[in-house]
């Protein structure tokens, strides 16, 4: 024979194990959990991606402009300004929308001293997250980036 003790303690135990009701229905709850965690998480992989292709431009860019600056000052195929700047954009013709007029030669500068060969370029980045997700702009915190490169390198 129980106990009242016993049966409320049964009781309680019984009402822990076992909810009953709405609780008890779990279905589409993972459905749910996708639904807040997956728009955040394709943000953060564009965020990344876009962070990453950020980084690439502008180590192409310092690349380009180095080389440049190398070939203008030791190689005889770079003699003219738009020569060295169809070598430049030879070398970065995988970013989008680059044309000779990004690249700037300059030959007598005080910072890099006179008569050595300068190079500059800049790139207007735009993240690619903007024209597939336009209503996200007021969000990021860049709509336009410049990239600039400069690279001096000494005539012999």
């Amino acid at each position: 024979m129980m106990t009242s003790r016993a049966r409320n303690l049964s009781r309680a135990a019984g009402a822990l194990s076992r909810p009953r009701g709405i609780i008890e229905n779990c279905r589409g709850a993972a459905l749910v959990e996708a639904a807040f965690v997956l728009p955040v998480f394709v943000l953060m992989i564009f965020g990344i991606i876009a962070t990453g292709l950020l980084m690439w431009t502008q180590l192409s860019l310092n690349y380009a402009v180095a080389q440049a600056a190398r070939c203008a000052a030791i190689n005889n195929t770079c003699n003219t300004n738009a020569q060295i700047q169809h070598y430049a954009l030879n070398l970065v013709s995988l970013i989008p929308n680059l044309t000779i007029s990004n690249f700037t030669v300059v030959t007598a500068t005080p910072s890099c001293g006179n008569g050595n060969k300068q190079v500059e370029a800049s790139y207007n980045f735009a993240p690619m997250v903007q024209p597939l997700l336009p209503w996200l702009k007021p969000l990021v915190p860049y709509s336009s980036l410049t990239l600039q490169a400069t690279a001096c390198y000494k005539t012999s």
